[in-house]
C-alpha cells in the first residue's frame, strides 16, 4: 500500500487505484501519518529549489573583468587578507631581525654571502672545507677557533 501512496504523488491513479488508496487511507492512522509526512516533504523539497538567475552570468564576468584590471598583489590579498598580512609581518621581523644582528641591509648580508669567497665557489673534492660534515665542524669547534 506504501508503494501505492508514493506512486500517487507523483502519478495520476487510475479509478480504482484511487478508490483502493482512500479506502486504505480511511482504514488506516499510520498511513495518514505517512502521507502527511511525505506531502509535508514534497513540500520542504519544492522551496529548496534553486530559481534561475538569469542576470548571474553577466554578473561573473564583469566580477571578472574587474578582477583582471586590479592585479595580482590584489588577487593575493583579496583570497586570504589575514595570510598575507601575516606574510608582511613575518617579511619585516626578517629584515629587521637581520638588520640588528648584521647592521646592515646589504644584499649580500640580506641573502647570506657576505663571507664568501671565490675559493668557497668550489664544490666536492676541490674543496676540502666543503666536504667536512656539520658533525665533524660541531667536535673540533674550540681545536678550529685556537688555529685561527
Amino acid at each position: 500500500m506504501k508503494d501505492l501512496l508514493i506512486h500517487s504523488l507523483d502519478n495520476e491513479l487510475t479509478p480504482a487505484q484511487q478508490v483502493h488508496l482512500q479506502k486504505a487511507l480511511a482504514g488506516s492512522e499510520a498511513l495518514r501519518q505517512e502521507q502527511k509526512q511525505l506531502l509535508e516533504m514534497r513540500s520542504l523539497l519544492a522551496d529548496l529549489r534553486v530559481r534561475r538567475d538569469l542576470l548571474f552570468p553577466e554578473r561573473v564576468m564583469n566580477r571578472l573583468e574587474k578582477r583582471g584590471k586590479q592585479g595580482f598583489l590584489h588577487d593575493i590579498v583579496s583570497l586570504s587578507p589575514k595570510v598575507a598580512a601575516a606574510c608582511i609581518v613575518f617579511m619585516l621581523a626578517t629584515t629587521l631581525g637581520i638588520y640588528l644582528r648584521e647592521g646592515s641591509l646589504s644584499p649580500e648580508i640580506v641573502i647570506g654571502v657576505e663571507d664568501l669567497e671565490l675559493d668557497d665557489a668550489a664544490i666536492g673534492v676541490e674543496n676540502p672545507r666543503l666536504m667536512r660534515s656539520s658533525s665533524d665542524k660541531a667536535l673540533e669547534g674550540p681545536e678550529r677557533d685556537k688555529e685561527k
